[in-house]
């Protein structure tokens, strides 16, 4: 990032540390506009405009919407989904750091089948007693009272089932 860059958004945004705009816009081109939007958590949301620089697409085509209608995030340099997504990171990361988990690993794929079919896992916690826990951040709908989830990720979590024989826990 170029200092006279770094310098306007600094003064576009002074509540935000230097850190945290370095992490969120490392492409040197990118362009914050201000309809961007910061959380309390430091998160914050990237334009259209810069995640066609990131992802190398030009100016005219537009950026896919995600089925769910999800805005990804960057965070310390890692993409993720969703913004439940990427607290639930920060949360269980802090979870590791305080000792109520050895370790966590984000985005871990596991072979369903060998033609490639492969389940992505949002979230891998190894337990202290070195059991491990596969996590998945999803939308809670509070009139079913049931976790959101799609037609595709519902038989994957079947067939991880029957292939590990451990369930994918909803977060």
């Amino acid at each position: 990032m170029e200092l006279n860059e770094l310098a306007k958004l600094k003064e576009q945004y002074p509540d935000i540390s230097e850190d945290v705009i370095k992490a969120n816009y490392p492409i040197p081109d990118a362009k914050i506009a201000k309809s961007d939007r910061v959380s309390g958590k430091g998160i914050v949301h990237n334009t259209p405009t810069d995640l066609n620089a990131y992802f190398g697409r030009s100016g005219d085509e537009k950026p896919k919407r995600s089925k769910e209608g999800n805005i990804q995030h960057v965070i310390d340099g890692e993409r993720y989904g969703s913004g439940k997504e990427a607290v639930d990171a920060q949360n269980l990361r802090l979870a590791v750091k305080a000792g109520e988990y050895a370790a966590y690993f984000h985005h871990v794929r596991f072979r369903l089948l060998d033609d490639g079919t492969y389940y992505e896992a949002d979230h891998v916690l190894i337990n202290n007693d070195l059991t491990i826990s596969v996590l998945d951040s999803k939308a809670f709908d509070v009139k079913t009272g049931e976790f959101r989830s799609t037609e595709k990720f519902r038989l994957k979590r079947k067939m991880f089932m029957q292939k590990y024989g451990h369930d994918i826990e909803l977060i």
